[in-house]
């Protein structure tokens, strides 16, 4: 008799803001959206069933399991800076607790639901999922025992906005940048409907003043957590969806961009910043 692991059949479940679930199978890679804490009431995870059965009975065995998370890519999701990475953590199901990025048991004769609990950085993650045999018997598929899981942590589809071919914007506050300390290069990335809105309303703005605004912080580039103190922490609690955009003070006259901006369907949330929200339809 041999065995066959069930480390290739996995399933996801993702908890939505609005509460309902999407259930599918993977398989070698996945696209999950980030946490976001000020917004999600309960922690989002993504369910993986680990076990293994006897292709002959079709009954489940009792396997050792080993999963462990990795970062796969430095530096991914836009962070020009790197270490303590949160890239989320696993716990059996139903448990409490924050969890580890490596967790070991048996699957005595079931199979097993673990949570993957989502992190709020986006980035390349990879799940190595290692579940040998019992005595006596092989791994038939896959063939080494090891199912390798590549995880994107994103929100999907954003685009990098270019620069102004009519020069009436400018993209500032990158790092490299004169008296930038945030260590993200790449920091005005957007969905393409909220770029036409800035964008629009930028082109009025300066058909009425002659004046280029400068655009500064928008999203990275898959979008989740912008850590402006390279801390993996907020206070930018913005900036995540790619509709984010704050606005350089410098010569700005306010009133005016507010009322060009709304008319775009961009809405101002800051006071002592020019931060505004430019959400897609």
């Amino acid at each position: 008799m041999k065995w066959i692991i069930l480390g290739i059949r996995i399933f996801v479940m993702m908890i939505f803001l609005h509460g309902g679930m999407v259930w599918g199978w993977i398989e070698e890679n996945v696209s999950i959206k980030p946490y976001v804490s000020y917004i999600d009431k309960d922690r989002p995870w993504m369910g993986i069933w680990v076990g293994c059965y006897d292709i002959w009975t079709g009954e489940y065995g009792d396997c050792i399991y080993e999963l462990a998370l990795v970062e796969k890519e430095p530096y991914s999701g836009g962070h020009e800076h790197n270490g303590n990475r949160p890239i989320g953590t696993l716990r059996l199901h139903e448990e409490n607790g924050e969890g580890n990025t490596y967790l070991s048991g048996n699957t005595e004769n079931e199979v097993v639901l673990v949570e993957y609990l989502i992190p709020e950085v986006s980035g390349e993650i990879k799940l190595d999922s290692y579940i040998p045999p019992p005595r006596g018997y092989t791994c038939i598929n896959p063939s080494d025992c090891l199912f390798i899981t590549n995880i994107t942590v994103e929100i999907a589809g954003l685009i990098k906005v270019p620069p102004s071919g009519q020069g009436t914007y400018r993209l500032t506050g990158s790092y490299g940048d004169a008296g930038v300390t945030s260590k993200h290069v790449e920091n005005h990335y957007a969905k393409s409907s909220s770029f036409v809105m800035i964008s629009s309303a930028a082109y009025d703005y300066f058909e009425e003043t002659g004046i280029a605004i400068g655009i500064n912080d928008m999203s990275l580039e898959l979008g989740g957590l912008f850590d402006i103190h390279n801390n993996w922490k907020t206070p930018h609690s913005w900036h995540r969806f790619g509709t984010s955009v704050d606005i350089d003070h410098l010569g700005v006259k306010e009133k005016l961009l507010n009322r060009i901006a709304k008319r775009f369907g961009c809405t101002r949330y800051e006071v002592s910043l020019i931060h505004y929200e430019c959400p897609s339809n």
